[in-house]
């Protein structure tokens, strides 16, 4: 960017027996402010730079050559990193936000600079070692320690933050050198949207002139995205008796949150992960929640409810949930009639059940030929109903 200065000057002109007075115009130079970005996610974001503030001061030269006049000092703005379109910077996710103080007259007495900063309304620093603070002296990056890491509080401004250099010798300013800059990106986080919610860096120049105060401020925006719902749907409900375990299955949104399984009947069942186990027989209810992101809405809350039986009950349930073609209608209830627990299913014609006299399950096909299927220990291991 070139800068042009117009400025009342008196020139001494050459055979002539007077002194005239006429404009005289600088045209000044400046390196090139392009901002550099702070993270490679970021790459598709530009900086919302603020209005630039100057302070003026006596150059230098002038005074020596006895025709003083006046002219810039240090220039210095704010801005913010944002992507409007993918809704960034968002509610409690980092972003950052930078100052830059480049030096463009020539005071006699050289310039330093002390820079804090006052953040947005419901905004606090988010500096981690994911997202450091950058800095650039004449677009050139540095670090160490150099660059700080951390902000103290102002001394100067209640409620800001300095950027402090590490030259304690001269009160932990920064020099500005004409014809030089300093660049500080600086993470932070806002727990809310944000509309033209104002931040500002207060920068105090000490060049022997005035040392003036420059107040450079930016209306930040913060973007609250329109976010995609999640829902969870539970699998087929276990199986499972007294004592016995089962796995509660579900699916989720898109988010990749894991779904967190929780018991609703603590008393009748427990769940480890997604491991249930059945303590007493009753009622046994499984809550199921994912979490939401930056993208996504946590899912609702959603609940699969399944009774916890006897093992017996537990068996004649997985049977006609395993062998529906032999054992249809879902759903018989069980009947007692000695020595046999058992269940009728009139779509098939069949009975399936257990004899407690001997402890094996039976089978009674529609021709009427009862089958011995087995020991019922052996089937209440192979259903998981022990």
């Amino acid at each position: 960017m070139t800068q042009v200065f117009t400025y009342l000057g008196i020139l001494n002109l050459p055979k002539l027996n007077c002194i005239s007075i006429t404009l005289l115009t600088i045209f000044i130079l400046l390196p090139a402010m392009e901002p550099r970005e702070a993270l490679a996610q970021q790459t598709s974001a530009s900086w919302y730079d603020g209005a630039i503030q100057y302070s003026v001061i006596t150059n230098c030269v002038s005074i020596i050559q006895g025709y003083p006049y006046s002219e810039y000092g240090v220039g210095t703005y704010v801005s913010y990193l944002a992507n409007p379109n993918a809704y960034q910077p968002r509610p409690n996710l980092p972003y950052y936000i930078h100052v830059i103080v480049y030096g463009i007259g020539n005071p006699c007495s050289g310039t330093r600079v002390y820079i804090d900063i006052e953040l947005p309304s419901n905004t606090v620093l988010a500096i981690d070692n994911i997202h450091p603070i950058y800095c650039f002296h004449d677009a050139n990056s540095f670090s160490g320690s150099d660059c700080p890491q951390s902000l103290p509080a102002s001394s100067l401004n209640n409620g800001a933050y300095a950027i402090l250099s590490s030259d304690a010798a001269n009160n932990y300013t920064w020099p500005v050198a004409q014809g030089h800059n300093f660049e500080f990106q600086i993470p932070v986080k806002s727990s809310t949207a944000l509309t033209n919610s104002p931040f500002r860096a207060n920068t105090w120049m000490i060049d022997g002139n005035s040392n003036s105060w420059l107040h450079p401020q930016q209306g930040l925006y913060v973007f609250q995205p329109v976010l995609i719902s999640q829902t969870i749907s539970f699998g087929q409900a276990p199986i499972i008796s007294v004592g016995g375990t089962g796995t509660i299955t579900a699916t989720g949104g898109s988010s990749g949150n894991p779904i967190l399984f929780t018991s609703e009947t603590p008393s009748i069942c427990s769940i480890t992960g997604s491991t249930v186990r059945a303590l007493v027989e009753g009622v046994c209810t499984i809550a199921a929640n994912q979490a939401g992101d930056s993208n996504y809405n946590a899912a609702p809350q959603v609940t699969q409810s399944f009774g916890v039986t006897s093992g017996v009950e537990c068996l004649l349930n997985w049977a006609e949930n395993s062998y529906p073609h032999l054992y249809s209608p879902l759903g018989a209830l069980s009947q007692f009639s000695s020595p046999y627990t058992y269940r009728f299913y009139h779509g098939t014609d069949t009975y399936v059940g257990v004899s407690h006299s001997d402890n094996h399950v039976y089978y009674l096909g529609p021709d009427r030929i009862l089958l011995d299927v087995g020991e019922l220990s052996m089937w209440l291991t192979t259903s998981g109903c022990q």
